[in-house]
């Protein structure tokens, strides 16, 4: 079963408002992902400097 169907059975089953929900805490979570990784090279640029 590819992804795309696997969504669309998951949403078919969810509201509207359900899925907004899961959209928004999934786009937080890729955020907060993104800026621990910067983070991580921050620290790796500071060692490298000093």
């Amino acid at each position: 079963m590819s992804v795309p169907l696997k969504i669309k059975l998951f949403s078919s089953s969810l509201n509207k408002e359900d899925f907004d929900k899961i959209f928004i805490l999934v786009e937080n979570i890729e955020k907060s992902l993104i800026s621990f990784e910067e983070q991580e090279r921050a620290v790796k640029e500071n060692k490298e400097i000093y």
